[in-house]
């Protein structure tokens, strides 16, 4: 009996390319778990960020004024604990409710680690931990200033997170709802 030596070669060959072929599909399949995490926290940024723009402006459709201080200009302020009690019907009963209906606007999930979500003390922070900045139509001229341009654009309320810098006045990284 001869062996033919090119086809002993095969054999040993095949179970090295099963082995790139396996380790080329579980590098397929974990890519998405390593290369997602930016993008996602961009998501739930802009998402979380037109929820409170939609729950100011359900506050205004039901009572008629904003949940906020008249000024003769444009008011901004942030999502800290003051605003989302309002909006999460949970101001303090011996203060003067703004909220009288007690109407739940908003939702969302408690912070975890100091990150995005309601903080111990009511504050509503981005993903990044950075409380949103909100933008609200207080003169009643239909137009608020972008503060991104300094130019008026037709909106009564905006709303925009710091962004993974966590500083509100760089703009390339803020996430917007404009």
């Amino acid at each position: 009996m001869t062996s033919n030596p090119q086809k002993h070669r095969r054999l040993n060959l095949m179970p090295v390319i099963g082995v790139f072929i396996i380790i080329g599909f579980l590098a397929y399949l974990s890519w998405p778990k390593y290369h997602i995490p930016d993008n996602h926290r961009e998501v739930a940024a802009k998402n979380d960020a037109l929820g409170l723009v939609n729950a100011i402006k359900a506050f205004h459709t039901e009572y008629g004024h904003y949940p906020a201080e008249y000024t003769a200009e444009d008011t901004e302020l942030q999502s800290t604990a003051h605003l989302m009690r309002i909006l999460l019907a949970e101001e303090p009963d011996d203060t003067k409710k703004l909220n009288r209906r007690d109407i739940h606007y908003f939702s969302a999930d408690k912070a975890k680690e100091g990150r995005g979500g309601i903080t111990p003390e009511d504050d509503f922070h981005d993903p990044w931990g950075s409380p949103y900045q909100v933008i609200i139509d207080t003169n009643f001229d239909s137009q608020i200033t972008n503060p991104e341009t300094g130019e008026p654009m037709r909106s009564e309320v905006e709303a925009y997170s710091p962004g993974p810098d966590q500083n509100p006045n760089t703009w390339e990284d803020n996430i917007k709802t404009w």
